[in-house]
């Protein structure tokens, strides 16, 4: 906080220990030689009655008591300066010599009809009751300067101005206006026309009236330019708008302070219609019934270096409310501070209202708070804001660190450790946001949705993080609308709450994503994404996801493509399903989620889905699908399954009904590793009929004999073709549904089939014999070795042509030794 300058005759008046110089006695002179004297103040009226235009009546000792309603009157120019003494009438030091003017209040002290300099003086004890007339100690119909001069105590108690009024131009330096009173404007003071202040205080003054009861410190009427700097505006009070300062013209502040000012209405602070500020503090002002604490801002408004701290509003904008009211008008805002601030409604550092914009470079909302929306900031218009901070915020309703209600723009922005009861604990985007550089989103928390952000139209962001937030539904992101992401990461957010969906992020309608990065998200349902409508997945990875319910890695309900992407490490748990029932007409899940609990380790596919080249490695599910749990016709292509595990049925992929006619087709995958109760690579639960599951040129192997079926059936079709079995102690089990292989190579199985299964081609019985047991290349005297039939598949998974030899291998990889085999395979038929 800025520190006021006190000059020595401020000191006196103030109280500061400075002894009062021959109380009760009053000199006044004009050329140091004729010198009038009386005890009360009669000789400084005679002072002035003898003057010429222009001359300076000097004064000393304390001139008290007035004569027609003043203590004196002044009708031409003049200076009227104190701080001398008898001896001396060469040097006015009001250190040593304080001069007093007391209208005991009896009237007025100063009334002046021509432009008046007064100069080190302690003017007090005004009173003026006239209606509709101003000044209380001082009165200037035209210009005034003052300069080191003490206006306290005095009223206006019908008008305008307690301490001060200046009808004309005025400049005020080193000067301090203490404990005034006036009725309708300006406790402390009221101007009229342009105005400057240096080096002064407002302190303690008042403006009674409830309906106009405006600026408690001063006001600055319509006319009235006013720049102020190095000043300092405290403890004033307002019966109506701004405690501290009102400006109706434009306001130029510069190093000034405003701080324990109050008002019933607008403006604890100050209220002002044009505002260019720099170095300026607004603290502990308070707006007791209506909005803005701090300072309330029309039209255009820049400002720099500037801090709100502690500030509160009844209302709206507990630091400040910035109401641009007509197009074009800009609120600009550099290196901006709004700390600790609160509002028993929206914004509790600021609000901003009205169709103009906000732009901010540098702004900061630290521990700020609003029982409604915006505990940091809220925003009824556009915004665009770079380099900005939201910390420690906290709403009643949405919108923690911010409440975006138009399209925003943001780049380089932090949200962290905000709250929200309701959604986006971070921020709350009710519009479209358009991110131009990196958001970091870290502790952020929401009560309902969105812990970093939620946003309820169209999102469209890249370069971005959400980190360690939390949500009842997507802990990191929520959105409504669609949205489009890349580059960007979610790491240890959670969504825990009784919808539960969506650790890192949950979409309410179509999403996109690119080079994202899901790790250590945890969720009731998709511990790492939740998704309602289509997505599509590039280069996305979910790494050490876990979901209590279904879907560790992601749970999609829509039709999606995923391409190019992992899922490593993630777990679906099972045991602790939310309640389902949807809100606000929103179909949170389709009734097929819920007859399983603890399914899909790596993924939980709801809707039509094609994979291509991408991996699921060391999922795990305590129900079905350690790798990946469909409910429809989810195939692909290029997909490694290595290591997932699944307590009941398939380890690698379970896939459960589809719709009439569905075909889920694999080419080209492979499954290592996988271990499951039952199905230890695949699980084959889907719909009947002419439904089928088809695996072309796969490959389903283990690095160690698994005591469980590669491939269980039970309901639906599945056929095999091109297809190599290894080291399960039964190939296909077929249960129910049906089975059809077809040149299918089955290795180490002490029962190839089990059940009724139909072969539409050769099935060869013998060791697979691999290179190794990574990529599981052919040996050059594997039996799959041109072992296939062409079914039109020109590549295999690493992209050699097919076939090399006579005829495509079996399995996934076409093996690329120079010296193919010559003898053939023992064939079952």
């Amino acid at each position: 906080m800025k520190l006021l300058w006190v000059g020595a005759g401020l000191a006196a008046a103030l109280g500061l220990g400075v002894q009062t110089a021959r109380a009760q006695q009053c000199f006044a002179t004009i050329d140091g030689t004729t010198v009038y004297s009386s005890p009360d103040a009669q000789a400084v009226r005679d002072a002035v009655g003898a003057a010429a235009p222009g001359d300076v009546v000097k004064v000393a000792g304390v001139c008290a008591g007035v004569s027609g309603a003043q203590v004196v009157a002044i009708g031409q120019p003049l200076t009227l300066r104190g701080g001398y003494t008898l001896t001396n009438w060469a040097l006015s030091d009001p250190n040593a010599h304080p001069t007093v003017l007391d209208a005991q209040q009896a009237g007025r002290v100063v009334y002046a009809t021509q432009p008046l300099t007064l100069e080190n003086l302690i003017v007090r004890g005004g009173r003026w009751t006239n209606p509709f007339e101003s000044g209380g100690g001082v009165a200037l119909e035209s210009a005034g300067v003052i300069s080191n001069v003490v206006i306290r105590g005095s009223e206006a108690a019908n008008g305008a101005g307690g301490g001060l009024y200046v009808g004309g131009p005025a400049t005020v330096t080193h000067s301090a206006l203490v404990s005034n009173v006036a009725r309708y404007r300006g406790g402390g003071a009221s101007f009229n026309a342009e105005v400057w202040i240096v080096a002064s205080a407002f302190l303690s003054n008042t403006v009674t009236d409830f309906s106009a009861g405006y600026g408690g410190g001063a006001n600055f009427g319509f006319s009235a330019p006013a720049t102020v700097s190095s000043s300092t505006f405290a403890g004033n009070a307002a019966g109506a708008q701004a405690g501290g300062a009102r400006f109706d013209n434009r306001a130029t502040l510069r190093h000034v302070t405003f701080t324990h000012n109050i008002a019933r209405g607008i403006g604890g602070a100050i209220f002002s219609n044009e505002t260019h500020a720099q170095d300026v503090t607004f603290a502990h002002n308070q707006a007791t019934v209506l909005s803005t604490g701090g300072a309330h801002f029309n039209w255009v408004t820049w400002l720099t270096d500037t801090t709100f701290y502690s500030n509160s509003a009844a209302m709206h904008g507990g630091g400040a409310y910035f109401n641009q009211s007509f197009f074009g008008d800009l609120a600009a805002l550099r290196n901006v501070s709004f700390v600790s601030n609160t509002a028993d409604e929206r914004g509790g550092g600021a609000f901003a209202f009205n169709q103009a914009r906000l732009e901010g470079q540098g702004v900061t909302f630290v521990g700020n708070r609003a029982q409604q929306e915006g505990g940091g900031l809220y925003v009824s218009g556009a915004a665009d804001l770079s380099e900005a901070q939201f910390s420690g915020n906290t709403a009643g309703a949405s919108g923690g660190g911010a409440f975006f209600a138009q399209p925003v723009t943001l780049s380089v922005a932090a949200f962290m450790s905000n709250t929200a009861q309701g959604m986006g604990g971070g921020a709350l985007f009710a519009a479209n946001l358009l991110a131009q550089g990196p958001l970091t989103f870290t502790a952020n928390a929401a009560g309902v949705a969105g812990g970093g952000a939620h946003v309820s139209a169209t999102l469209a962001l890249s370069r971005s993080a959400w980190i360690g937030n939390s949500a009842g539904r997507g802990g990191g992101l929520s959105v409504a609308g669609p949205v489009t992401l890349s580059a960007v990461t979610f790491v240890g957010n959670q969504a825990m709450g009784a919808q539960g969906f969506g650790g890192g992020v949950y979409a309410g309608s179509a999403a996109g994503l690119s080079e994202a990065q899901f790790l250590s998200n945890t969720a009731r349902q998709g511990g790492g994404m939740y998704a309602l409508g289509a997505a599509a997945l590039e280069a996305v990875t979910f790494t050490a996801n876990v979901a209590l319910a279904n879907g560790g890695g992601a749970l999609l309900l829509g039709t999606a493509a995923i391409s190019g992407s992992a899922f490593a490490g993630n777990r679906a748990l099972g045991g602790s399903g939310p309640a389902w029932a949807g809100a606000s007409g929103e179909a949170f899940a389709p009734l097929a989620v819920l007859a399983i609990n603890g399914s899909g380790g790596g993924a939980a596919l709801f809707g039509a889905t094609i994979i291509t080249r991408s991996a699921f490695i060391g999922n795990s599910a305590a129900e079905h699908g350690g790798g990946a749990y469909g409910w429809g016709a989810v195939g692909g292509s290029g997909v490694i399954w290595r290591d997932n595990a699944a307590a009941r049925c398939g380890g690698g992929l379970h896939l459960a009904g589809m719709t009439v006619g569905g075909r889920a087709r694999w080419v080209n995958s492979l499954w290592a590793g996988n271990a499951a109760g039952q199905g230890a690579a695949v699980c084959a639960a889907h719909d009947g009929g002419d439904d089928a599951l088809i695996l072309l040129h796969a490959t389903l192997v283990s690095p160690m004999l698994v005591g469980a079926e590669a491939v269980r059936v039970n309901a639906g079709a599945v056929y095999l073709t091109n297809t190599l079995i290894a080291s399960h102690t039964v190939g296909v089990a077929r249960l129910g549904g049906a089975a059809q292989v077809a040149h299918v190579l089955i290795g180490g199985a002490s029962a190839p089939l089990s059940g009724t299964v139909m072969l539409a081609g050769p099935l060869f019985i013998g060791p697979a014999r691999f290179v190794d047991v990574v990529d599981y290349a052919l040996a050059p005297v594997s039996l799959a070795i041109d072992g296939g039939a062409p079914e039109g598949v020109s590549a295999d998974y690493f992209g050699r042509p097919r076939p090399q030899g006579n005829a495509p291998d079996i399995g996934y990889a076409e093996s690329e030794i120079v010296l193919r085999r010559v003898f053939a395979p023992r064939a079952v038929r």
